[in-house]
C-alpha cells in the first residue's frame, strides 16, 4: 500500500525519447535526452551522406544510445531461429552472425524442426554448449517453419523478436541497429533491407523506398499494395504485439505463411518504422524447396488466403478489409503464381489446370469477399479460364 501511495505521489520513468514523471497523478513528459541523442545523430547523418554505412556498423554509435538511455529490464532482442535441413555449410554461419552480435543483451532461441539432417542437431548442440544465451529446443517430429516459429514465440522473453532462417546471416551490428530505431521511436515494427546471397557472395540488394515513419491503417494500406516486404525476417516486432495475437496465430506448414503473418500482425500494428540500412542476408539455395513450384506450392496460397479470409471474418472487421485482401490476394497470388507457372519448362499446362481448378474453387468459396469479376478478368487475360 506504501508503494502505491509513493508511485502516486511521485513516480518516474523513459519511454524512447521521453521522460515521463507523474506527479499526484499529473502527468508531466519532457525530452532531457534530446540534445544528447541529436549530437549521435549528427554523427551517423554525416557518415550516411557520405554513403560509408559500414562505418555505422561498425561504429557502435547506436549502442551508445541503447546502453545509455535505456531503461528496460530484461532481454532486448530474442532471436528465434528455425532449423531443418541445413548442415553444418549454412548453420554455422548464422549462428556465428548471431551470437557475435554488438548487442550482447540478446537471447537466442534455436527450434531444430525434427531436422533428417544430423549435422542440424550436432551443430545447435555444439553452440548452445558455446553460448549460454540459447535455448536449444528440438521438435519430435516436423510441424514447418509457422509451427517452429510459434515455438520459438512461446519460449521468448524479450522485449522484442527478430525471426531469423537458418540458413541465413546477420549484420553484426543487425539487432543494435533494429532495436534502436524501435526504442527511439517507440514503434510496433522496425523493418530493413536486405541482400540476396549466393554463396556468401551479394548478387542483389533489396530496399523497399516507403515513407519512414507509418501509423494506423496506413501500415495495411501499403500492405496490401506490396510497399512492405511479405517477409517476416527482416523485422524486429515489439513481443507485446505479436502476443496480442495469441501464440498460435502462424499457419503451419504451409508455403507463403510470411504473408499470412504479417498481414495479421498489421491489423494490430499502430506504428512502424522503414529505416534505410540492409542488415539481413537471404541466401538463396539451389536445393530448396522454397525455390520449386508445385502443386502443394499452388493448393497451399489459396489455403493462406483461406484462412486469412476466416481470420478477418472472426475479428468482425469485413468491410474495411475486403479491399485489403482482394489487392494482396491479386497481387500476391494470381499474378504471381501466373507469372511463377509461365515461367517454369515443365509440365506447364497440368500446373495451369490445378492452378485455375484451385481459383475457381476458392472464389466460389468467397463469393461474397472476393471480386469475382475482376479475377476472372485477370486469369482470361492470362489465357486461363
Amino acid at each position: 500500500m506504501l508503494k502505491k501511495i509513493l508511485r502516486f505521489i511521485y513516480h518516474k520513468y523513459d519511454s524512447g525519447l521521453y521522460r515521463i514523471r507523474k506527479i499526484f497523478g499529473i502527468k508531466i513528459v519532457t525530452k532531457p535526452l534530446i540534445n544528447k541523442i541529436n549530437l549521435l545523430e549528427e554523427k551517423i547523418d554525416k557518415l550516411l551522406i557520405n554513403d560509408n554505412r559500414n562505418n555505422i556498423f561498425l561504429s557502435g554509435y547506436y549502442l551508445d544510445y541503447v546502453n545509455n538511455y535505456t531503461n528496460i529490464n530484461g532481454i532486448y532482442v530474442s532471436i528465434i531461429v528455425i532449423v531443418y535441413n541445413l548442415g553444418e555449410k549454412y548453420l554455422k554461419p548464422c549462428l556465428e552472425s548471431i551470437i557475435n552480435q554488438s548487442l550482447k543483451n540478446i537471447e537466442i532461441i534455436v527450434v531444430n524442426d525434427n531436422s533428417p539432417n544430423l549435422e542440424d542437431d550436432k551443430v545447435c548442440l555444439e553452440y548452445s554448449l558455446k553460448d549460454s544465451r540459447i535455448k536449444y529446443i528440438k521438435h519430435e517430429k516436423n510441424i514447418g517453419a509457422g509451427g517452429a516459429r510459434t515455438t520459438g514465440l512461446k519460449a521468448a522473453n524479450g522485449y522484442s523478436l527478430f525471426f531469423v532462417d537458418g540458413d541465413d546471416y546477420l549484420s553484426l551490428n543487425a539487432c543494435e541497429i533494429a532495436f534502436y530505431h524501435l526504442i527511439k521511436y517507440d514503434v510496433d515494427v522496425v523493418t530493413f533491407g536486405y541482400f540476396i546471397v549466393n554463396e556468401l557472395k551479394i548478387i542483389n540488394n533489396i530496399f523497399l523506398e516507403i515513407l519512414p515513419l507509418l501509423y494506423g491503417k496506413t501500415i495495411i494500406e501499403l500492405f496490401s499494395l506490396s510497399k512492405i516486404n511479405p517477409s517476416l525476417w527482416n523485422k524486429l516486432y515489439k513481443r507485446d504485439l505479436l502476443l496480442k495475437l495469441g501464440n498460435d496465430f502462424m499457419v503451419t506448414p504451409y508455403r507463403a505463411q510470411d504473408l499470412n503473418a504479417n498481414y495479421k500482425i498489421f491489423t494490430v500494428t499502430n506504428s512502424l518504422i522503414n529505416i534505410p540500412f540492409h542488415l539481413y542476408y537471404y541466401n538463396i539455395r539451389d536445393d530448396s524447396k522454397d525455390n520449386t513450384i508445385n502443386e502443394k506450392y499452388v493448393t497451399d496460397i489459396f489455403f493462406i488466403f483461406n484462412d486469412l479470409i476466416d481470420f478477418v471474418k472472426n475479428k468482425k472487421f469485413i468491410e474495411e478489409h475486403k479491399k485489403y485482401i482482394n489487392r494482396v490476394f491479386v497481387d500476391n497470388a494470381i499474378l504471381y503464381l501466373i507469372n511463377k507457372i509461365n515461367n517454369i519448362a515443365y509440365d506447364k499446362e497440368r500446373m495451369k489446370n490445378i492452378f485455375f481448378t484451385n481459383a475457381v474453387e476458392f472464389i466460389n468459396l468467397n463469393v461474397d469477399f472476393i471480386d469475382r469479376d475482376h479475377v476472372y478478368e485477370i486469369l482470361r487475360k492470362n489465357g486461363l479460364d
